[in-house]
């Protein structure tokens, strides 16, 4: 919500790109445009802007996500079958998996929200590259470039889950090695296509050290639950890690139909067998504590891969599970199932906890999350966030005047007869630009070494200074490669159908 916010009041601002969002530490600063990323923020920003509350705002912009959701679903699936109730069956079954919906319900996780959109999409480009026309690699590339910008630990999610199928389809890609070449392309795809955001989060992440790459604050073994617990939580239809009765079921239902479905079906189902089991605590979770499988944190948050797969494999094996004559009648009654389970996971999350609109039309400038994962390290987070708004000073010789705060600047007069610090009530992070007048500056823009996290200074004599974020070289760099690509791309694409449609007019 907060993001949202600072988003919309960017935009007020006339700054539509910010790369920090100064709604967060009461004006300091936040790099959470950096780390996460703001693309799909701007329709929940825009409603903002036009004048909705934010809880209006989050509210209509969540309804969106759920409409485009079962649209992509529909449609990636679709694509690979020709089928339309298949596709329609997906889309329902997939659209109110109780995962997802304890995404959207409960736990508020827009992150992994925004990642369901594109994860069928992600599961139709490894099935072209792997066993259908490989040339379709795209789908690939911008589905997973569409989770990137979505949630980056889904990236690496759903990652493992490419790996995995990589392996059950190993002899096939040696045996054709142009799907290989063509897995690579969509890689490159992605990386090019994701660069904005990529390369500005390492840059920030070589330049200081953060929060986020000392101690972790969850370890994996500590949310992990024995198989019987989350299939009592689905029987009761409750919780925050609700994998839903239904995808149990289906589990059971395909491996007693194994020799009917489908090859495709069958390594889903592996899969998610797989990753079902890592979810639980007899999986050796400490051996990767100090890994980067736990910035995964949650072991449940597999379940995104469970849910896919498995609804996937459901779909792709219809006509092999049920007589022609029933896939209708049997597609109703489950269509009817679903929504009963998802109204009833609804119902149940109200009486564990409920909020009220005016709970959240102020969202907390100060809530960064538990562990604060991008503040520098060290930084004194209780001392700064009590005085959000003040200057400090080396020397009490030194005179201040003339001080102005905008949206994202900070301007002052200044006179000091001797070498001191100058320390800027803003967050320190890499792209700050100090313009001054009169005296030279002894030292430009640096973390403040006696009041770690805020941006300071060093200055003697009188003079002016002005400080605010102009980004680095390599964000303004790091947009060139994606814009190319699109444009170059949209040109392509128009004027392949416009060569289609001159060649269907001689046609006629």
């Amino acid at each position: 919500m907060g993001r949202i916010e600072g988003l919309s009041r960017a935009i007020r601002q006339g700054d539509y790109f910010p790369k920090i969002n100064y709604y967060f530490l009461f004006g300091m600063g936040y790099a959470s445009s950096i780390f996460y990323p703001d693309l799909f923020l701007y329709p929940a920003a825009l409603f903002r802007v036009v004048g909705f509350t934010i809880t209006q705002s989050y509210i209509l912009y969540m309804i969106l996500i759920n409409f485009l959701t079962f649209v992509s679903s529909y449609y990636s699936f679709l694509y690979g079958s020709k089928n339309k109730i298949k596709s329609l069956f997906f889309a329902v079954i997939y659209g109110l998996a109780s995962y997802r919906l304890c995404d959207v319900i409960v736990r508020g996780a827009l992150g992994e929200t925004l990642a369901f959109l594109f994860l069928p999409v992600v599961i139709l480009g490894i099935i072209q590259i792997v066993q259908g026309d490989y040339r379709k690699f795209f789908f690939l590339g911008i589905g997973m470039a569409g989770i990137f910008y979505a949630h980056l630990l889904s990236t690496v999610i759903f990652s493992m889950f490419i790996g995995l199928y990589f392996l059950l389809n190993i002899r096939k890609l040696v045996n054709e090695k142009q799907r290989i070449s063509y897995f690579l392309l969509s890689i490159a795809l992605t990386i090019i296509l994701v660069s904005p955001v990529l390369f500005p989060l390492l840059e920030q992440l070589m330049y200081q050290r953060l929060n986020v790459q000392t101690k972790p604050i969850f370890y994996l073994q500590n949310s992990a639950s024995s198989l019987f617990e989350y299939i009592n939580i689905s029987i009761n239809n409750t919780g925050f890690n609700n994998l839903g009765i239904f995808i149990f079921s289906s589990i059971g239902y395909l491996i007693l139909c194994l020799k009917k479905i489908t090859t495709t079906s069958k390594q889903m189902l592996i899969i998610g067998s797989i990753f079902l089991f890592v979810t639980t605590d007899s999986f050796p979770h400490a051996l990767f504590h100090n890994t980067l499988l736990n910035t995964i944190q949650f072991t449940w948050r597999y379940f995104m891969i469970i849910s896919t797969v498995i609804c996937w494999a459901l779909a792709d094996s219809l006509d092999q599970l049920l007589p022609k004559k029933s896939v209708k009648f049997v597609s109703i009654i489950v269509f009817l199932f679903m929504i009963i389970q998802s109204i009833s996971y609804q119902m149940n999350a109200k009486e564990e906890k409920k909020f009220l609109h005016k709970d959240f039309e102020n969202p907390n400038p100060a809530a960064l999350g538990n562990g604060k994962e991008y503040l520098p390290i060290n930084m004194d987070f209780d001392r700064f966030i009590n005085n959000p708004h003040n200057m400090r000073a080396g020397s009490k010789k030194i005179k201040l005047t003339n001080l102005k705060r905008g949206y994202d600047f900070i301007r002052l007069d200044y006179d000091a007869p001797e070498e001191t610090t100058l320390t800027f009530p803003l967050t320190f992070y890499k792209g700050y630009t100090v313009n001054s007048t009169g005296d030279p500056l002894v030292r430009g823009l640096q973390n403040s070494k006696e009041n770690v996290g805020l941006s300071e200074v060093v200055v003697k004599g009188k003079g002016q200074l002005a400080i605010s974020y102009t980004g680095t070289k390599i964000q303004k760099i790091a947009k060139i490669p994606a814009v190319v690509l699109i444009v170059v791309s949209s040109v392509l694409f128009l004027r392949k159908r416009q060569l289609l449609e001159e060649k269907n007019n001689m046609r006629s």
